[in-house]
C-alpha cells in the first residue's frame, strides 16, 4: 500500500505546480481556469485512490514478479497516461515557444526540452501501461534516465552543450 500511495497519490500535485508555472509563462489569462479544473480532477482522484485502497488495494495494483513491479488498475493506468498527456502537450506548448525565440540558446533549449517530453512521455507510458520484463525494465529505465538528462540540459544548457551546438 506505501508503495501506491508514494507512487500515485502525489503524481496530481506535481502536475499543479508543473500548470501554475507553464501557465505563468504561456497562458496568464487562462491560468486559473485550468489550475482550478485541474485541482478539481486531483481532489476526485485522492477520493477514488483511497477509498479504492481502503475498499482492496487490489482495486488499485498488484504485485506482479517483484515489489517494485505492479500491474495498476485501470483507473490508475488511466489517471497515469492522463497525467503523460497532460505533461506532454502542455510541454511541447512550452517547448515550442522557445523555438519562436531569436535567441540561439533558447531555441537549443527548446530543442532539448521536445526531445526531454518525447523520451519521457515513451518511457512513462511504457512503465505505466505494459508489464515489464527484465530486459524491458531496464530500457524503460534508460529512456527515463535519459529523458532526465535531456530536462537537465534544456532547462539549464550547461555551457559545453551550448558551445558544442552553437558555433
Amino acid at each position: 500500500e506505501a508503495y501506491l500511495i508514494i507512487g500515485n497519490v502525489f503524481l496530481p500535485f506535481f502536475i499543479i505546480c508543473w500548470l501554475i508555472v507553464m501557465t505563468n509563462f504561456l497562458y496568464k489569462t487562462k491560468q486559473k481556469m485550468i489550475i482550478i479544473l485541474w485541482i478539481i480532477w486531483t481532489i476526485i482522484f485522492e477520493i477514488i485512490f483511497f477509498t479504492l485502497l481502503r475498499i482492496d488495494p487490489t482495486l488499485v495494483g498488484t504485485y506482479l514478479e517483484s515489489p517494485f513491479h505492479v500491474e495498476f488498475s485501470d483507473f490508475i493506468t488511466f489517471t497515469l497516461l492522463l497525467n503523460i498527456v497532460i505533461v506532454l502537450i502542455s510541454g511541447l506548448l512550452f517547448a515550442r515557444e522557445s523555438l519562436k525565440s531569436e535567441d540561439k540558446e533558447i531555441q537549443l533549449k527548446g530543442k532539448f526540452l521536445i526531445i526531454a517530453f518525447l523520451s519521457f512521455t515513451i518511457g512513462a507510458i511504457l512503465d505505466s501501461s505494459i508489464s515489464l520484463d527484465p530486459i524491458t525494465v531496464v530500457i524503460t529505465r534508460l529512456i527515463l534516465i535519459s529523458s532526465a538528462i535531456e530536462f537537465y540540459i534544456g532547462f539549464t544548457l550547461p555551457k559545453w552543450i551550448k558551445n558544442f551546438f552553437i558555433r
